[in-house]
């Protein structure tokens, strides 16, 4: 990405359990880029992170329609104690825009023995 078209975009995360049923509380939600972890959150007791600012292309380039700077490509993987992990979700951000980013986790019912 060309350095001089750089923006912010922000990245908010909602974890629940079962069609959006429960919030997850104290679910670990990490976010990283290129294999360089970014930022480490945890949701609050409505299953939600705070929004974060993370690089991205400016709103001007991601409207260019050959552009190689249209988007920033995150990565997020999502632990929550007793729930299956979600790994390797794709997450694109654009500058000057706000996303979300809502998951449900599938309980683990893996038996200890």
């Amino acid at each position: 990405m060309d350095k001089n078209s750089t923006g912010i975009g922000l990245l908010k995360v909602q974890v629940f359990s079962g069609n959006d049923a429960f919030p997850v509380e104290g679910a670990k939600v990490i976010i990283s880029r290129n294999g360089q972890i970014e930022v480490f959150l945890i949701t609050d007791s409505k299953g939600a992170t705070p929004y974060v600012k993370l690089r991205s292309p400016s709103k001007e380039n991601s409207l260019k329609p050959y552009s190689d700077d249209r988007e920033e490509n995150y990565r997020a993987d999502i632990y929550a104690q007793g729930f299956e992990p979600l790994k390797n979700l794709y997450v694109d951000l654009v500058g000057g825009t706000s996303s979300l980013l809502s998951v449900n986790l599938i309980p683990s019912y893996k038996e200890d023995i």
